[in-house]
């Protein structure tokens, strides 16, 4: 529905945030976990059912990710890798470039981008979507219409707290999934941490779920109601 109503795929938010409601980078190419197995697992399966994750350049630099899902018997449901880079500007040795013949990699662009480097990446099985900017900033409205051209129906946005906060002031999440690491508090101090990462936040609650020692937390957009 949001495809044919919206031009762009129903957007899901994946946040993985420690037990004082901050994020963790990585370091040096290597991630830092915060969560246990069982939230890992969970956020494998939201991969698998998804036609595309999408993160930042910054993510791709600091952490190295492989963005592809290795639950057992569904590595073959991986979805396509998008990474926003406007200058291009992330490793060549990085796993998801090494590894963009096996699953497929989409690196999103400014306009006008320098010749030789898409052909850099491009020679390794990735391919360079162009799309407009506005100022310094990769304009979403254009990648969504990008994507869904291409059959993206549902994308998962992992990245990091740029790309979360670009996406809640473009109005572009529809459903939001907290893995908070040995949350025992409430919905209202859950919703306090994910607001502070997007400046705000305006979903309803729709699934809470114990996966020992964390929690994950589903919100979702509220329809707009009907008059009589």
């Amino acid at each position: 529905i949001v495809r044919v109503t919206e031009r762009r795929p129903f957007v899901t938010l994946k946040m993985a945030l420690d037990a004082n409601g901050e994020i963790a980078r990585g370091e040096a190419g290597k991630p830092r976990w915060v969560t246990g197995e069982a939230a890992r697992a969970s956020g494998h399966l939201l991969r698998a059912r998804a036609d595309a994750i999408l993160v930042g350049a910054g993510t791709i630099r600091d952490d190295n990710p492989d963005l592809t899902c290795r639950l057992p018997g569904l590595q073959s449901r991986s979805p396509v890798r998008v990474a926003l880079s406007r200058a291009l500007d992330i490793p060549e040795t990085s796993r998801i470039i090494q590894t963009a013949n096996d699953v497929p990699v989409w690196l999103v662009a400014e306009r006008g981008i320098d010749t030789s480097r898409r052909a850099a990446f491009e020679a390794q099985g990735a391919q360079v979507i162009e799309v407009n900017t506005v100022g310094a900033k990769i304009w979403l409205p254009s990648v969504m219409e990008e994507l869904v051209a291409r059959g993206i129906t549902r994308l998962l946005v992992e990245g990091g707290p740029r790309v979360w906060r670009a996406f809640a002031d473009a109005s572009l999440i529809d459903e939001a999934v907290l893995y908070m690491a040995e949350q025992k508090t409430d919905e209202r101090e859950a919703r306090t941490a994910i607001a502070r990462q997007l400046g705000r936040f305006d979903l309803e609650l729709i699934e809470k779920r114990s996966l020992e020692p964390d929690t994950m937390w589903r919100w979702r957009r509220v329809a707009a109601k009907r008059g009589p």
